[in-house]
């Protein structure tokens, strides 16, 4: 047998650890819109996402105007199919675990009744009945609970864990990086989220979390979950408040869960990291100057926050339920905590920083035996990490030029399995447990 003389191009860098990793994303991008490559270029800088899990698709700049929606026909077209089609070509369906939205992209699908775009994503392109989606009924396989003050809850996991669980049936967790159309945020205020859901990492917050009940169907919706999710915030040392009132002047907000259909949320200063929503009819609907919308929360420094593209009917089902920040608080990222924490997330609109990760572990990669050079048939590629406490990574997975290589307690590189040249590589260096943060380098 002749062996191949490969080139591994390995620059190794310290990366921080992730929860959901940058390689298990596949980023869409309207490639008629600067604004939204524009977006995506500094979100896949930041976050190390590999050139070949970004997708340039052609959106019509008719399917923007947030009056007319998009049909259901539409996003076959222009966005399910060829994004599907992308993953199929370039090999790395078997590990992509969710889709994220770059901006200049349309948020409402025109379906009876209306689904967001994110909703219609995580249904796999497949609509339930009218009344499960009108009434909240649908119960979304990654929910972790609970129904109701008395029912049980589901341990806290991340997407590689669930996806173990539910195989073909796991759904397509979803998010928008930022809205900049009609009443939506500017370019540098998107990038700006971004930055402060990278700044975040890592960074285990002093601050609060703010329940705000007031008066009013809006906050009555989640009420029963503030007094339950306060004391299990307490078991994890982070402080929780549950009050009256819009907590004006306050500092270090690292979350905020309220119901209003107008808010000010520059009265407030806001932790990087932070998710803040309000919970009202038309948070997300921007043909319309009615009530206040998600984007004033992003535009206040907030990294996150959600609202949806239809009237809701206050139904808590429809929102993020306050046990978000156990999830959250568990080291979790932004939207591996949104899609625990919604059971029927079929017409939210996500918005903000996805990876951002404020309470997952600190630790580093090493590749003692791997560097840049000639590699000639097969090595076992040694790792070792760095980490505080007494955290155990024993999973690893090496991806090369973005396609996954090996994985397995082991990982080897085989030179016979790839073309003669220069090939860029990276080991993923996976915790053990339900949340299993993640390390690489590259």
């Amino acid at each position: 047998m002749k062996f191949r003389f490969v080139i591994l191009v390995v620059m190794l860098m310290v990366r921080l650890s992730y929860a959901l990793g940058p390689h298990e994303l596949l980023l869409l991008v309207n490639s008629n819109s600067t604004e939204s490559v524009e977006v995506a270029a500094r979100f896949a800088e930041l976050r190390g996402v590999p050139a070949i899990n970004i997708v340039q698709l052609n959106i019509p700049e008719a399917l923007l105007d947030v009056k007319r929606g998009i049909s259901t026909n539409e996003f076959t077209k222009y966005i399910w199919a060829p994004a599907n089609t992308a993953l199929a070509e370039r090999g790395i369906g078997d590990h992509v675990l969710a889709w994220i939205y770059s901006t200049d992209f349309p948020v409402m699908i025109t379906s009876k009744p209306r689904t967001s775009i994110q909703g219609l994503t995580f249904l796999r392109n497949l609509l339930p009945e009218h009344d499960v989606i009108n009434k909240g009924l649908y119960v979304s396989n990654i929910f972790a609970g609970p129904v109701n003050t008395n029912a049980p809850v589901h341990f806290t996991e991340t997407f590689d864990v669930a996806k173990q669980m539910w195989g073909d049936e796991m759904p397509i967790p979803s998010m928008m990086l930022g809205y900049t159309g009609k009443l939506g945020n500017s370019v540098d205020e998107v990038k700006g989220c971004i930055e402060r859901g990278v700044e975040a990492d890592s960074t285990f917050p002093e601050g609060t979390v703010w329940f705000v009940d007031t008066p009013g169907v809006r906050s009555k919706a989640r009420r029963w979950q503030f007094a339950a999710v306060k004391d299990d915030l307490a078991k994890l040392n982070v402080r929780a408040e549950i009050t009256k009132s819009f907590p004006v002047g306050a500092s270090n907000v690292i979350g905020m869960v309220m119901g209003e259909a107008k808010v000010t949320p520059e009265k407030a200063a806001y932790s990087a990291g932070c998710m803040a929503d309000h919970l009202t009819s038309f948070g997300a609907v921007f043909s319309t100057t009615t009530q206040s919308k998600l984007t004033a929360w992003i535009k206040a420094g907030v990294t996150s926050s959600a609202g949806t593209i239809v009237e809701p009917y206050a139904l808590w089902t429809k929102f993020p339920a306050a046990r978000f920040y156990v999830h959250y608080a568990k080291g979790c990222s932004m939207i591996e905590s949104y899609y625990q924490s919604i059971r029927s997330p079929l017409q939210i609109l996500l918005v903000g920083e996805p990876l951002s990760a404020p309470w997952k572990p600190k630790a580093e990669l090493l590749l003692p035996n791997l560097g840049s050079g000639v590699v000639k048939g097969k090595i076992t590629v040694d790792t070792d990490v760095k980490s505080m406490g007494h955290q155990f990574y024993s999973h690893f997975m090496l991806l090369v030029d973005g396609k996954l290589h090996d994985k397995g307690n082991v990982v080897k590189f085989d030179s016979t399995k790839v073309t003669n040249g220069k090939h860029r590589v990276r080991v993923v260096a996976y915790l053990i447990g339900n949340v299993r943060s993640q390390i690489y380098k590259e």
